[in-house]
């Protein structure tokens, strides 16, 4: 069954919103890259703050309401999309599901300790003192645990 106006235009909506979630998550590997390969000593709470308030913003884009009643309905009329379309839907459906499993918070501070474990990670590996980096590792878990909650 070929696509209506109506869907077509749907999921041009969706697929621009996601479009612009891959920027934004492009910036964020741009930034890690920058952390672990430019970034002078002393910057890392300034990166962490950064990192923290992109994750915030991907956070509310990956969650907004119109992208998941887009894709709900979307879903809905799978006939109506090609198998690649189709495929995107399934695919961006399932993240969004996920991505409102996590509060805005938890992804920011995971944002934040990612920053700040590397840079003890760095200093323990240098120094061969896994005690600066084990705090970070904990929270890490931590983190995780209430993420799998």
């Amino acid at each position: 069954m070929p696509a209506t106006a109506e869907t077509s235009e749907a999921y041009a909506t969706v697929s621009s919103k996601l479009k612009e979630l891959s920027a934004l998550n492009g910036i964020s590997g741009l930034m890690m890259w920058d952390e672990m390969v430019m970034m002078p000593d002393g910057a890392a709470e300034a990166r962490g703050n950064q990192k923290a308030a992109l994750a915030g913003v991907v956070h509310d884009k990956c969650t907004d309401a119109e992208l998941g009643t887009l894709l709900a309905s979307l879903s809905g009329v799978k006939e109506q999309l090609d198998p690649i379309q189709a495929a995107v839907v399934r695919d961006a459906h399932s993240s969004f599901i996920k991505s409102t499993a996590i509060p805005k918070e938890l992804a920011q501070r995971m944002a934040r300790l990612e920053t700040e474990g590397y840079g003890a990670w760095v200093k323990a590996r240098t120094s061969s003192d896994f005690s600066l980096f084990a705090p970070f590792l904990q929270q890490w878990v931590e983190i995780n645990q209430q993420k799998a909650r």
